[in-house]
């Protein structure tokens, strides 16, 4: 089959899209199908790899939104700003996809986000099912940031709308946890028949390989207590809370180093935290990183203070590389981590709670390795790649087969 792997964010970059389009186009050309990946390169293009052709963004960019305005202005009472924006990417978005497939042979389109499953949807011939893997929860990640005011304001109805409507749009929608499939029925109203859970699956055996490669450019890490944490440098990923959970740690853990894995707009932020703590000698900064499992090999803990999650990736290849695992309990986060199992939780934004949990850690051995002996031991059971992957084909050929029905009842006459 010719497969598109759709995504409205950049690809390459730091994060569990990136992580699974990677692992999951590997896979499917193995297998002999071919894979053309169309996402964002910053937010100037959008390109289709790995034809290279590309589409500039900002050439449709100007008369989108003129006309938005123009559209807007004079039928509705005025939106905000920063729904006009939203709205402008979106259609800016749809224009550029059809430009770089409309002469392409497309027998399934796997969006990885609600905004490109919507644009395939709307720019790509009927017959061509769309199946929509999320990875987050967009309209609630917004919430939470503070990006927009409150779940009463026009700019969380406008999120509620656009969410709503990629799912609406896909034939099914695999989500990674039951917390977010909870969420998309009960908030979202969507039928439960266009949705499957399908968990992550990771390979054992490659994360070992990668494990034992040596990881370029760390700083020394001779008798250090070595805290890792892999995320987009965003707040939503709460590194702040982590910064001063640190510092409350080094009280009684003074070998104690943190090193942060990831890249992103809240880099220089973090930086100068850092520097107005004083706690230069004890945090580095990695940037977006290919070698997480060697890393992961060197630490003691993996941290993850987020806002909030779906079912971060990044927990479970710590699980899988054996180290134990501090987190937030939010979202889908305890369903990989039971608390006191195979890691432990604690409150989200809650430094002195994420303190003493990694001061647990990391001085007493014995709760470490029971920790991280159960996790290794679940995720490589139940998680795995294979299983994944055959239950994901399961959900494209429900997809294939839910489009040709669409298509043979078009196509009936009266």
């Amino acid at each position: 089959m010719n497969i598109l792997l759709a995504s409205y964010w950049s690809y390459p970059a730091t994060g569990a899209i990136d992580t699974y389009i990677r692992k999951l186009s590997k896979h499917l050309e193995q297998d002999g199908h071919r894979v053309m990946i169309m996402a964002r390169n910053g937010w100037e293009q959008l390109r289709l790899l790995p034809e290279g052709c590309s589409c500039l963004l900002s050439a449709t960019g100007n008369p989108v939104v003129s006309a938005l305005w123009r559209h807007f202005g004079t039928r509705y009472p005025l939106p905000t700003t920063w729904v006009m924006q939203r709205e402008g990417e979106q259609y800016v978005y749809e224009l550029a996809a059809l430009s770089l497939c409309a002469d392409l042979k497309i027998d399934l389109v796997h969006a990885h986000d609600v905004h490109s499953a919507r644009a395939c949807r709307r720019v790509l011939p009927s017959h061509v099912p769309v199946v929509l893997t999320t990875h987050g929860l967009l309209a609630y990640e917004w919430l939470v940031e503070g990006r927009i005011p409150g779940d009463v304001s026009l700019e969380w109805r406008y999120t509620y709308f656009r969410e709503r409507a990629g799912i609406l749009a896909s034939s099914v929608t695999a989500t990674p946890s039951e917390w977010m499939a909870a969420q998309y029925r009960q908030v979202f109203g969507i039928p439960s028949h266009l949705l499957e859970v399908i968990p992550y699956g990771f390979d054992p055996e490659m994360s070992r390989k990668q494990g034992k490669h040596v990881p370029a450019n760390l700083p020394s890490l001779v008798d250090r207590k070595v805290i890792t944490c892999v995320a987009r440098l965003v707040p939503l990923k709460g590194h702040v809370h982590l910064l001063r959970a640190l510092a409350l740690a080094l009280e009684q853990v003074p070998n104690a180093v943190c090193l942060l894995a990831g890249d992103g707009p809240y880099e220089f932020a973090l930086r100068r935290l850092v520097a107005d703590m004083g706690l230069e000698r004890h945090v580095f900064f990695l940037g977006r990183r290919d070698d997480v499992p060697a890393i992961l090999s060197r630490s003691h803990v993996f941290v993850l203070p987020s806002l909030h999650e779906v079912t971060p990736l990044a927990i479970s290849e710590a699980q899988l590389m054996g180290v134990p695992v501090v987190a937030s309990s939010v979202g889908g986060v305890p369903e990989l981590v039971e608390d006191g199992g195979t890691g432990l939780l604690v409150p989200p934004a809650d430094p002195v709670a994420l303190s003493n949990a990694l001061v647990r850690v990391l001085l007493d051995g014995n709760l470490a390795r029971a920790l991280s002996l159960r996790a290794q031991r679940t995720v490589a059971e139940s998680r795995t790649w294979t299983a994944h992957y055959n239950k994901l084909w399961t959900v494209y050929e429900r997809a294939i087969r839910s489009q040709d029905h669409a298509r043979r009842q078009r196509a009936a006459p009266g």
